[in-house]
Parts: C-alpha cells; structure tokens; sequence
C-alpha cells in the first residue's frame, strides 16, 4: 500500500468506528461488496444486516432481562416478608394469619412468570448473539454458548408446563409422589439448591442477580470483539485490495431505528 492509500484507510476506518455497533457491523460487510452487485454481494448483505438487526434487538433484550430480574427480586422479597407475617401470627393462634399467606402463594406465582420471563429474554440473547457475531466475522467461545445455553431447561420447563402437571408425561422432572401414614401424597414445586439456582434433572439454572451478571459478562465481551473483529475484516480486505478503498463519505451512518432525537450509542 501507498503511504496515500494507508491514509485513506485509517480515514475510513475511524469513520466506521464512530458508529454503534449495530450500523458498524452493516457498514463493515457492505462497503466491501464490490460493483455491479451480483449474488455474492446479496449474499453479505443479507448476512451483514441480519447481522446488525440481530445486534439491535440485543440491546433491547439485556434491558427487559434486567427489568425483570429487578421484578423477581421484588416479589421474591415480598413474599418472604408475607410468610414472616404468617408465621408470626400464627404463633399468636390470629384468625388473620391466612390472609398474608395467600397473599404469599399468588406472588409465589408471579415470581414463576418471571422466572419463566428471564429464561425468555436469556433464549433470544441466545440466539441473536451468535448471529451478530458471524456478521462481524467473531466466533463466540464455547464457554460463553454454553453459558447462556444454561438457561433453556427452564425456558423448556414454562413453554411446556402441560407436560409437568400430575400424569404428563415429563411430571418426574417435578411431581413427586409420597406415602406418609398410609395416605398418598402429590407434591409438585420446582428444587432450589444452596446457591438458589433452579435445578432440573440435575441441570443448575440461576436465576439470580449472579446469573443475570453473568449472562451480562457474556454479552459485554462479545460485544467488544463485534467491532474489534468487524474492523479488522475491512482492514484486511482493504490491505489487500486497496485500489478500492473508499473515502469515509462512503460510510452510511443512516440508525437501523428512526429517531428524532440525538444520535444513539450502545448501552448496556
């Protein structure tokens, strides 16, 4: 490359780096597509802006998944301090302790919603990250797959709750039947291990400000290698074809979102 050509590359390049991730990954693959487009050049468009919707809806979903672990933790501590109420009044043999305990069991059911909400928001992280990441040309660690993988028993568990209830067909996973002074027991409830993660045939999903951090860690360092490795892709066309690279007028900083505000930067 020519000393005029490195110039006109790093111009470039600081250009797409201004932009939010999601913009950087569709410009990256688009400004390599070489003229007239032909079906290759559909092709990374296809991959490219899939890419970034994918990383766009991102953003969206670490957001709903705090929302709702803050609300888990809200009923969850409501709950306990209805039980607390029970118990104590009960000590005093008050016809009034019932009512904080049925209070407690149907905020014991809400707390399910979002339990089942979490593994929700965890399961599309899941399955849009990977996507972005192609796009950028970025291959997650297995460790970081397998983590957020952790959650879809529980995501399974709520999206087929008929399959659970006493006599479907997968109700071993949390019916348990006992005989106690010769009557029949049917007892159905989700276990809790010492950590208070969910467990499921043994498969441990947490579902706690802990797993929350974690899944956010995740996110955070694939994040940082979608625009480490987007650029880094055009850098290396580029070096290798650098009669074509563009000026940064050529970068379309166009939001993938229409706004009549500031312009977006990403935030999670």
């Amino acid at each position: 490359m020519t000393l005029e050509q490195r110039i006109k590359l790093d111009a470039l390049l600081a250009e797409l780096n201004m932009l939010p991730t999601p913009e950087l990954i569709r410009e990256a693959g688009q400004i390599r597509i070489p003229a007239p487009l032909d079906d290759a050049g559909r092709k990374r468009i296809y991959l490219t802006l899939g890419g970034a919707i994918a990383a766009q809806k991102l953003l969206a979903y670490i957001t709903a998944l705090r929302s709702v672990d803050e609300q888990r933790d809200k009923i969850g501590r409501e709950v306990h301090r209805l039980r607390r109420k029970s118990d104590h009044l009960r000590s005093e043999q008050s016809l009034d302790a019932a009512e904080p305990m049925v209070l407690a069991a149907q905020l014991s059911g809400e707390q399910e919603v979002m339990f089942h909400l979490f593994a929700v928001c965890v399961g599309r992280i899941e399955r849009l990250l990977p996507i972005a990441a192609r796009a950028a040309g970025y291959k997650m660690p297995k460790v970081d797959r397998d983590l957020l993988a952790s959650f879809r028993p529980l995501r399974d568990y709520y999206e087929h709750f008929e399959e659970r209830l006493p006599g479907g067909k997968n109700q071993a996973e949390v019916v348990r039947e006992v005989e106690e002074n010769g009557k029949w027991h049917i007892r159905m409830g989700l276990h809790v291990d010492g950590q208070s993660r969910i467990v499921i045939e043994g498969r441990a999903i947490d579902v706690t400000p802990r797993g929350l951090r974690a899944v956010e860690d995740v996110l955070h360092r694939t994040w940082q290698q979608l625009r480490v490795s987007a650029i880094a892709e055009v850098r290396e066309y580029f070096e290798a074809n650098p009669s074509e690279i563009p000026g940064p007028e050529a970068v379309d900083e166009t939001l993938l979102v229409a706004s009549s505000g500031p312009k977006r930067t990403d935030s999670f």
